[in-house]
């Protein structure tokens, strides 16, 4: 017999879930459960209506974030291995068969497959270089070599993770930001954990959506996620992550003291070219957001 595949979806309800939800369905090896945890006091009828015979609708309350979220599903969830999809994320049809084969074959307890990276109407296929076990997972992850974003990738909606170690791990909701990067970086850390990647991008991924669960850009979040891992990081990919996330958060809302806190904590090592670039787009957003208020005092007036 096949195992069993539960998947979380944490929403808000946005439109794009049911999307979501049809890429679920679509799938070549059916998934046994689906548990969408809508971060709100209820759940819509109109959600309620959409959801068929194996899945389920749960509430947290309101408010209580994207982690909250995943973990409510993980407490309900009963299968073998256990999936989470954004719900402005969409899956190719073989997604869940072809991880769940490559698990059973390699004997592995987590899985994650390439992306295909939606921004506009252009694509781009991540990672652009596959993790090796012979880096820390971490600065995998934040370094940022190149201009744009992609060098090493892990997006959640890409995750195949055994249930039990998944519910021994658990998201971390302390964490406002990079709470991916952090669960990621635990489960790959995990003792004696084999783990499985698939080159082909069975994952689609839309930049920026509008009203996200976990969205913020408050740099004190950041300096959060780096306080928690800052002693594997290595020098360079801690440079890069002060840049990319705290100083660049700092320039675009315009707080001096998170300018402060990224020049006291940077290491003194060279970062690389990307993120101080990506750094200084901090500056244009910073500015754009100044248009945008003036904009709107003008209209108000």
């Amino acid at each position: 017999m096949e195992p069993t595949v539960s998947v979380v979806i944490p929403t808000l309800e946005r439109p794009e879930l049911f999307r979501a939800l049809e890429s679920v369905r679509a799938q070549t090896l059916p998934c046994t459960q689906v548990l969408v945890v809508v971060d709100k006091s209820e759940v819509s009828r109109e959600t309620q209506d959409f959801l068929k015979e194996n899945e389920t609708a749960v509430a947290t309350g309101g408010g209580q974030g994207g982690a909250v979220a995943r973990n409510v599903g993980l407490d309900h969830a009963t299968g073998k291995y256990v999936a989470f999809l954004d719900d402005d994320d969409w899956w190719e049809p073989e997604k869940i068969k072809l991880q769940v084969e490559e698990c059973r074959r390699t004997d592995a307890k987590v899985s994650w497959t390439a992306t295909r990276f939606h921004t506009g109407t252009k694509t781009r296929i991540l990672p652009l270089r596959p993790y090796t076990a012979n880096e820390f997972v971490g600065d995998y992850l934040v370094k940022r070599p190149g201009l744009r974003h992609g060098d090493g990738y892990i997006q959640s909606s890409s995750l195949l993770v055994d249930r039990g170690l998944a519910s021994q791990v658990r998201w971390d909701d302390a964490l406002k930001k990079h709470q991916d990067w952090d669960f990621v970086i635990r489960l790959v850390g995990a003792r004696d954990v084999r783990f499985a990647y698939l080159p082909s991008p069975l994952v689609n991924v839309q930049q920026a959506s509008a009203n996200s669960i976990s969205v913020t850009r408050k740099w004190p979040a950041s300096a959060q996620f780096l306080s928690k891992h800052d002693a594997r990081f290595s020098c360079k990919a801690k440079a890069d992550f002060i840049l990319t996330q705290i100083a660049r958060a700092s320039l675009a809302t315009g707080d001096l003291e998170g300018l402060r806190y990224a020049a006291k904590a940077h290491p003194r090592t060279r970062p690389n070219a990307g993120a101080v670039v990506t750094a200084a787009f901090g500056i244009t957003e910073f500015v754009r957001l100044q248009i945008a208020l003036r904009r709107q005092r003008t209209e108000n007036s």
